[in-house]
């Protein structure tokens, strides 16, 4: 996206060994983009972001993580600002993402898309 877009991305992980391997992989790549480490928004200094996007650890409780992530992520976007979410439907079912989502009264769940040809889903949440 940043070589074809020219937009600035912002990538974290929670896993050290993750952050290092990205920056291997954008060296040599030769591509520009701003990674670190984070657990959700702890490190994370900026409220402007047009677009989160996150892959869903699939072998988590949906208490560890999803929550605090949708809890938070409306402090982050701008308005009108998409949350996407990528996910294993075999472990997390759509409709507790929606459930979720019901709780932030300043996000919106937009849809979930899911694809025949595997178990993996795309849900859509917008700030308001």
């Amino acid at each position: 996206l940043r070589k074809k877009f020219n937009i600035n991305i912002v990538a974290t992980d929670l896993d050290p060994r993750a952050v290092e391997s990205t920056k291997l992989n954008l060296k040599f790549n030769n591509v520009n983009i701003e990674i670190f480490e984070s657990d959700l928004f702890q490190n994370i200094n900026s409220n402007n972001y047009d677009l989160i996007f996150w892959n869903l650890p699939y072998y988590k409780k949906v208490e560890n993580y999803l929550t605090g992530l949708i809890s938070q992520s409306d402090k982050y976007l701008k308005n009108n600002g998409k949350l996407i979410l990528g996910y294993n439907t075999s472990t997390l079912d759509p409709r507790v993402v929606q459930n979720i989502v019901n709780k932030n009264h300043n996000l919106i769940y937009a849809n979930t898309v899911n694809y025949s040809w595997n178990k993996h889903a795309i849900s859509v949440i917008s700030k308001s």
